[in-house]
């Protein structure tokens, strides 16, 4: 059992550095890629500098001995998000091109944005299938050796809070997770399964059936607790 000594939320967007090693370290079921990733630094950009720049992103990070065990990226402003993303999709697919017709990307690379391009446009379609393009929405990473529910638990009610404080009665999340293993938990920890579809990166990557679970979690009142963390998305 993982003993807390000093575990704490923090606002993270002074932390940029220190989130995306713990977001290079966990890409693939909690570990790092199994090989070296062509074009890394752009990829690490397109996931994660929205939350760190733009107004309605929220960053918050769980830190324990002075170390980040955990973090969310939060948004609170799912239309900017949207063009956001419509902008940085064309840059990094730019970007990607020129590294493969200059012949800078190895076959794993060129296999890894393959698989990532065809799970993006499986995401976008599902998003407006079940109509949640316009919902709040967060990202949750906590460190393999800090997944015991402890970090992950004051992570979900710190997300509750930034998307309270915005207006929002309800926000939406992805998670991967192995087929037929995550659904009954996640239903009781964080909410709704909304969706369920194949994570191709994933699966090829770890060598097992991944599913990627959507799931919408209504925002419950403020309750007075230790993790309870006031943080407002960026104005």
């Amino acid at each position: 059992m993982t003993v807390y000594a000093t575990l704490h939320l923090a606002d993270g967007r002074d932390r940029r550095d220190a989130v995306e090693v713990l977001f290079r370290t966990t890409m693939v079921g909690g570990n790092p890629m199994p090989f070296f990733l062509d074009g890394l630094d752009d990829y690490t950009e397109f996931c994660i500098d929205w939350y760190f720049t733009a107004p309605g992103g929220a960053v918050v990070v769980a830190i324990d001995d002075d170390v980040i065990v955990g973090y969310a990226l939060v948004c609170t402003d799912p239309v900017a998000y949207g063009r956001h993303v419509r902008r940085a999709t064309l840059a990094l697919t730019v970007r990607t091109a020129c590294r493969l017709v200059t012949g800078r990307l190895d076959a794993d690379s060129r296999r890894f944005y393959r698989d990532r391009a065809r799970d993006s446009w499986r995401i976008w379609r599902k998003r407006a299938r079940i109509d949640i393009v316009d919902e709040a929405h967060a990202h949750l990473n906590v460190a393999a050796n800090a997944r015991r529910g402890t970090v992950a638990a004051m992570l979900i009610e710190a997300i509750d809070n930034v998307v309270r404080n915005a207006g929002h009665d309800a926000w939406v999340g992805e998670v991967n997770g192995e087929a037929n293993k995550r659904r009954r938990a996640l239903e009781r920890i964080v909410g709704i399964v909304l969706d369920e579809q194949p994570n191709v990166t994933a699966s090829r990557l770890v060598g097992r059936p991944i599913v990627r679970y959507t799931v919408r979690r209504t925002v419950k009142l403020p309750v007075d607790s230790a993790t309870n963390f006031a943080i407002t998305a960026q104005e």
